[in-house]
């Protein structure tokens, strides 16, 4: 009798608290899939500090840390449409990089780094409907433009809620599985026995090597992981689609069309940027203590004026 009239719920928010009751013994009653109509609906984009030691392009011999990757993979397909590797921490400039490298045109971001492809390969050049972000790099006044002018609407994943973006958490934890923990310069275990060898001396690969690897392991996620677990529906069925992120997406793209933006690669850049007053001087125009040029303030000669005005002239 007890138990048919226990409050269960309630019990366990008191015994574990709210956050925990959510996170780990809420009932599960749908899926991030269903909320998605198609390829563009919904994209996630997350980051972590991958485990593994980079050295400098430079002096090989120097150990530089740890990179930051960003993913962005759209729910639908869990087809991967954007990365970044850097070095900064997670801050909305690695952010606005994998952002821009979803609009990017993929063979030619490839061929920059020694990787031919083709279009098939790595199709994917567009925003989304709705990107699902943690309440780091997208909070605040920063991706205003991305909302406003680009036409994104931006979610914020309440705090301690890594479920909320669960399918893109656990790309990371594929990342490690198949890639990360063979390269040289991982970290095998988080606490290393007294005597061991610092893995970090073992460290081999630039960020630019890094960053090859990443893709290589996007272009084999994509075209080739079988997810014999995703609920493919009976339209998918009947159409003979494998649940392949690639088919998924293709499938998608021809019977759910109308949730990708496709804006050129300069305008969302531009609508990225961080935006500010800055001024001319002689040494360039300064901008968030960085000086920069450009080819109209040569011909105009915006910068003989300004040291010119600074002097009276």
């Amino acid at each position: 009798m007890f138990q048919k009239e226990q409050d269960l719920a309630n019990t366990l928010k008191s015994r574990h608290g709210k956050k925990r009751y959510e996170l780990n013994h809420r009932p599960i009653l749908g899926s991030s899939t269903l909320e998605s109509f198609g390829p563009g609906s919904r994209f996630q984009i997350d980051a972590t500090v991958a485990d593994v030691y980079l050295v400098s392009e430079y002096q090989r011999e120097w150990i530089i840390g740890r990179p930051i990757v960003y993913i962005v993979i759209d729910v639908f397909s869990r087809y991967i449409t954007g990365i970044y590797i850097g070095l900064e921490g997670p801050s909305w400039v690695g952010a606005m990089m994998a952002l821009a490298n979803t609009t990017a045109d993929k063979v030619r971001y490839c061929a920059e780094y020694g990787i031919e492809i083709t279009e098939q390969e790595w199709m994917s050049s567009h925003l989304p409907q709705k990107l699902t972000a943690d309440r780091g790099e997208l909070e605040g006044d920063k991706p205003a433009r991305l909302i406003d002018v680009l036409g994104v609407d931006v979610e914020n994943a309440p705090p301690y809620r890594a479920d909320w973006k669960g399918i893109v958490e656990q790309q990371f934890r594929l990342v490690n599985l198949r890639s990360v923990r063979f390269v040289p310069g991982a970290i095998k275990e988080r606490f290393r026995e007294r005597g061991e060898r610092d893995y970090r001396l073992d460290a081999k690969f630039t960020l630019r090597e890094f960053t090859q690897i990443m893709i290589q392991y996007v272009l084999y996620h994509n075209n080739n992981h079988r997810m014999l677990w995703y609920d493919r529906n009976e339209f998918m069925v009947a159409d003979n689609v494998e649940p392949i992120p690639y088919q998924l997406w293709q499938w998608g793209i021809i019977n759910r069309t109308g949730r990708l933006k496709k804006l050129p690669e300069a305008i969302v850049k531009l609508n990225l940027l961080p935006q500010g007053e800055a001024t001319v001087t002689s040494a360039g125009i300064q901008f968030k203590g960085v000086h920069y040029g450009c080819d109209l303030a040569m011909r105009e000669q915006w910068f003989v004026k300004a040291e010119s005005a600074r002097l009276g002239v």
